[in-house]
Parts: structure tokens; C-alpha cells; sequence
């Protein structure tokens, strides 16, 4: 989650709930390896594919492997399309092969774990349903910093707000966690950590408050809405025509 490791959130005893998998089935093939599959899936994955693209043999503690470590490519969209073949990990007795920009691990083990080319596995995954709530709640809380300057909703925005809004549900996660008391875990206030782009989560949402990204052409519908002048010079009364100060 932007940066903090996922075991500091998702660690042993956690409040917070991971993402889910299913069972992996296997689909097509003649290798006798096993696949299983975990991690923190960040996305909703309906058809998550591995298929292995060169055979092999996974290590086996005490025995010299009688052939090279099986390749594999992963598909996330029902094995339309594949992404580059990458080889598991030299682990003994159960490998692995980390799928990060998805948040899953792939395991491949088995009694006898020798992987066939076109053996293809098959899971689905969700996200955690901590992060899927709180990204709607933290979104809703920038809305109402945005609705003073543009009309709602937006049609398109820029990435910078997206990360914004990640960067207020890491730390919603880190306060549910109960991290956030730790010193270490300052660093990661919206109002402290700084985007890539310079200053902080906060000032950039104060900042489109007041309307500074109106002409921002990412935004679209902006300006749109009526934004208070920041300085409104008092009305003076004349005087009354009935009043004894008025003279002819």
C-alpha cells in the first residue's frame, strides 16, 4: 500500500482482512506439480491464469535436480494475453514466483513437482475489503474538500488525486491497525508524507479547495461552481432620507 510493507498491515494477529483467493484449478497439462496461490491481491481478478512456458523441475531438499526450474507466465485476463515468462525461485521443495503489481505469490510444490509446457492454472481474487471501504470513504472525504471548486462528479481527474487518496486510506489503515502511535509511523499522516510530485496529501486538497487546479486540463467540469471570494469588503448603509442628519 504505497510504500509500507504489507506485513507491517496484514502481519500475524492483524485486524485488517487480506485479499482472498480461490482454490487454484488446473486446466490443461500433463506435469504432476501442484500450484497454490496467496498474498494481498490488489484488484478484483476474476480469471488469473500461470501457464508454464518451459518445463522443469522444482528443487527437492537432499536431491541434485535432474533438470532446470520450470518458467511460467501469468495472464489476468482469462490468458487473452501473457506477461513475461519468469523462472521460479531456486527454493527447495516448494517455489515461488511473486506476482507484485497484483499482490500474488505463486507456490509451485508436489510430491514429485515436475511442471509440463501447457500445464495452465486457474484462481480468482479480491481485494481487501478493508482497503475497497476505506478508498470510498477517504474518496467521499476529498469530494467534499473538492465540491467548493468544481462541479461533482468528476469526469476525468489527475493522477495526483489518486494519490492523495491513497495516501489518506494508508494511514486510515495504519490508525485501524492501531500503528499510528508509533513514532515510525508519522512519517505516513497526510498532513506530513510528501507526494512525488512535492508538498503533502493535505496541502494539495486544501489547495484544490481554494480552486488553484481549476485550469488543470485533467480536470474536467472544473470551475464550474462558485467559489467565494477570499475577501468580501463590507456594504455601506447610506444614509436615511428620514433620519436628522440629512439635510437638503
Amino acid at each position: 500500500m504505497i510504500g509500507l510493507p504489507e506485513k507491517t498491515l496484514f502481519g500475524k494477529d492483524t485486524n485488517l482482512s487480506p485479499g482472498t483467493f480461490t482454490a487454484p484449478v488446473k486446466l490443461a497439462g500433463t506435469g504432476t506439480g501442484l500450484v497454490y496461490v496467496d498474498g494481498n491481491a490488489h484488484d478484483t481478478y476474476a480469471d488469473l491464469r500461470v501457464k508454464c512456458f518451459a518445463a522443469g523441475s522444482v528443487n527437492q531438499r537432499g536431491l541434485v535436480n535432474p533438470g532446470a526450474l520450470p518458467v511460467f507466465q501469468i495472464s489476468d485476463d482469462g490468458g487473452v494475453t501473457w506477461g513475461n515468462a519468469e523462472t521460479v525461485s531456486e527454493d527447495e521443495d516448494t517455489a515461488f514466483i511473486d506476482d507484485l503489481s497484483r499482490g500474488v505469490r505463486w507456490k509451485f510444490t508436489g510430491a514429485t513437482p515436475v511442471f509440463a509446457v501447457g500445464d495452465i492454472w486457474q484462481t480468482s481474487a479480491q481485494p481487501s475489503p478493508n482497503i475497497t471501504a476505506l478508498i470510498g470513504v477517504c474518496s467521499s472525504g476529498a469530494n467534499q474538500k473538492l465540491l467548493g471548486s468544481f462541479k461533482l462528479p468528476l469526469v476525468t481527474w489527475p493522477e495526483s488525486l489518486e494519490t492523495v487518496i491513497a495516501y489518506y486510506v494508508r494511514w486510515a489503515l495504519i490508525v485501524k491497525r492501531g500503528l499510528s502511535a508509533e513514532q515510525n509511523m508519522q512519517q505516513y499522516k497526510p498532513s506530513v508524507a510528501e507526494l512525488p510530485g512535492g508538498g503533502t496529501a493535505q496541502g494539495w486538497l486544501d489547495a484544490a479547495q481554494r480552486g488553484d487546479f481549476q485550469d488543470d486540463p485533467d480536470f474536467t467540469r472544473a470551475g464550474s461552481s462558485f467559489v467565494e471570494a477570499d475577501i468580501m469588503l463590507p456594504q455601506q448603509q447610506e444614509v436615511d432620507f428620514g433620519t436628522r442628519m440629512w439635510t437638503p
